[in-house]
């Protein structure tokens, strides 16, 4: 995806400017099976991360919006509510987070690409990361969000390509039972793998060379 808007929000922390990172999402952005539930959630700990990476002064602000048992369809309302705050919040990031909870999305994916296109025209214009997590049976649905990410030219990270590939080999990094808390949430430590893929990625954000500003963006969702 194009990295235009994440490099500039890291660029604005970096003059010690207030930047504002938000997690839009059901459960697991939540923090289910994170405790303490409010500092062990993975949307905490790589807030924090972003801000011991690129903070010099400002305040980096955190806006955890998860909701356990909703989907993309209601994070088209949630994000103005809990997110944006009835317009007291302009958010610089936004991950998103709804690859375990689409399953019973009616629409096959038009509201979450909705979702994206109305946060990116958006107040602010923010960066939009999206999250791929994964449930214990390796359940996810990114690929049929990819191509969404794609056309939109949003960043995307995988949980599932970074952690269940290993999950088989005969000497894995980490076992299925130490990532999950149960069959459908990470445990504290799948948490904080969570937010060390999110802290990889704004490593690799900032080395990359100075994305242009944003190209065009294919106007009509598929």
């Amino acid at each position: 995806g194009n990295l235009y808007r994440l490099q500039r929000a890291i660029a604005k922390a970096k003059r010690g400017e207030d930047v504002t990172v938000a997690y839009l999402g059901g459960s697991i952005t939540q923090g289910a099976g994170a405790k303490p539930i409010n500092t062990d959630c993975y949307a905490n700990l790589s807030c924090e991360a972003f801000k011991k990476r690129f903070g010099n002064g400002g305040a980096v602000k955190l806006i955890k919006a998860g909701a356990g048992g909703t989907c993309s369809e209601l994070g088209l309302t949630r994000y103005e509510m809990d997110v944006l705050r009835y317009g007291e919040v302009t958010p610089d990031v936004v991950f998103v987070e709804y690859a375990v909870n689409d399953a019973g999305d009616e629409t096959n994916g038009v509201c979450f690409e909705s979702l994206v296109r109305m946060i990116q025209d958006g107040p602010g214009n923010p960066a939009v990361v999206l999250l791929f997590a994964v449930f214990m049976d390796d359940y996810n649905l990114q690929e049929r969000m990819i191509p969404v990410g794609t056309r939109c030219q949003v960043p995307m990270i995988s949980v599932k390509n970074a952690v269940t590939p290993q999950f088989y080999d005969e000497t894995p990094i980490i076992t299925k039972r130490q990532y999950f808390y149960d069959l459908f949430h990470p445990s504290n430590m799948g948490h904080q793998i969570m937010a060390d893929c999110i802290d990889y990625f704004f490593e690799q954000a900032e080395a990359a060379a100075e994305e242009p500003a944003d190209a065009v963006i294919e106007s009509t969702p598929a």
